[in-house]
């Protein structure tokens, strides 16, 4: 029986089995119905799963988003300070327009 979420592909297999003795009888359709439930049930919580270790990973790189940026804004001209203060001096040395 596949393990499938609302008619998307199969998240899974479920097999079931009965003994040599036991193979002759019909299965009820109580049973059907119970292991079809379970199936379902299942499929969720696989899907569960994905969702939370996909959030998860989301949240993570949210982190590092949110410190990278807290850190620029913080030494928002930090590393480039020279960068500036040479565009100054070329443009002083260049005179007025």
């Amino acid at each position: 029986m596949p393990a499938v979420l609302c008619g998307a592909s199969a998240v899974g297999v479920m097999s079931f089995g009965t003994t040599e003795r036991e193979s002759q009888r019909d299965i009820p359709t109580s049973d059907i119905v119970m292991v079809e439930e379970f199936a379902r049930r299942v499929s969720l919580a696989v899907e569960n799963a994905r969702l939370f270790r996909q959030a998860d990973e989301l949240n993570r790189l949210e982190g590092r988003i949110l410190a990278t940026v807290s850190h620029e804004l913080r030494t928002p001209l930090g590393g480039r300070a020279g960068v500036g203060a040479d565009a100054g001096e070329a443009a002083s040395c260049a005179g007025p327009r």
